[in-house]
Order: C-alpha cells, then structure tokens, then sequence
C-alpha cells in the first residue's frame, strides 16, 4: 500500500526502460492537493526497451537529457486514467489511512518521534483492500479470505510478536 502523506507529489511515479515492467494489486491513497497523482514514464509503447548505450538510444555524456529522449511521461490525474492508458495496475485499489484500524499521514516535524503502540495497521471491517492481494506461494498462501489482504497484515490473524518473548 502506498499512501501518500499531504502534499502536491504524486503518490505513484515509476520510471523504467522497458515495457515489460509491471505493477499491479496495490493500494494507493492519492495526495488531493497533487496536480496529478499517476506517472509512468517508459519508452514509447511498441517498444519492447530502451537502454543507455543500445543502438539507436541517441545516448549522450549528459546521462539526464539520455533520460528525457528514451522515455514517453505520462501523468494522470486517477487510478482509473493511469490504469486504462498503461494496462498498470487493472487490479489496484483506492485506500486511505481510515482504512486501518488507527493510523494517521506523518507529520511535517521530522523530529517528531512516533511511539508504536499509537498505531495498528490492521485492516477495517469494509476496507476495499481486504481480499485485493494476490497469492505469492510461500509467502501469503494462507489468507483466510477470497485472496489475500493488502499491507502488513492479514485479517482475522493475530498481529505477529516482534522483539523479546
């Protein structure tokens, strides 16, 4: 799950030489004040990859204007715009920090310190990443739902014990 934390940065902005990088099944809660909140910057599409140095790339000393001639930036304002333009993330979901359990954006003051007890990043009853994952044998196989939760945790489990016992 990525949310984002106030501000005007988009929450999700990828840049790859290839199109055959992939993302999909995550939860993303958007900055509203952001003009636009999806970006994914590739070659052109048809275009299988494009790396510095490949014939053809027009790869120069300057490694930044390389950069800015082998990829397309495409932004978009939803998740439904970046999904239905790339083919990224058909699968994703909207969240926000009220879909756990007592959690909250983190606070400009970098000096704050946050004790952990004040959090729980369980899930809410109703939250649309509940059942939004996708099985990874061995790793979240055992959902106990229709498939797996979004995040740290899986709901109706136990929170695992961290630290001394």
């Amino acid at each position: 799950m990525i949310l984002g934390a106030g501000g005007e940065s988009p929450v999700f902005a990828v840049e790859t030489n290839t199109n055959y990088s992939s993302s999909d099944h995550n939860g993303f809660g958007p900055n509203a004040a952001a003009p636009f909140s999806f970006e994914w910057s590739s070659p052109a599409f048809g275009t299988l990859s494009r790396f510095p140095g490949e014939p053809g790339s027009r790869a120069t000393r300057d490694q930044a204007r390389f950069e800015a001639q082998a990829r397309d930036v495409r932004r978009f304002a939803t998740l439904a715009e970046y999904a239905e333009a790339t083919g990224q993330d058909r699968h994703a979901v909207l969240v926000d920090y009220g879909d756990f359990r007592r959690a909250a954006p983190p606070q400009a003051d970098p000096r704050i310190v946050y004790a952990p007890e004040d959090f729980d990043f369980r899930l809410r009853p109703g939250s649309a990443a509940i059942d939004a994952g996708v099985a990874l044998p061995g790793i979240n196989d055992d959902h106990s739902g229709a498939a797996p939760d979004l995040g740290a945790y899986e709901r109706g489990r136990g929170v695992p014990h961290y630290g001394p016992r």
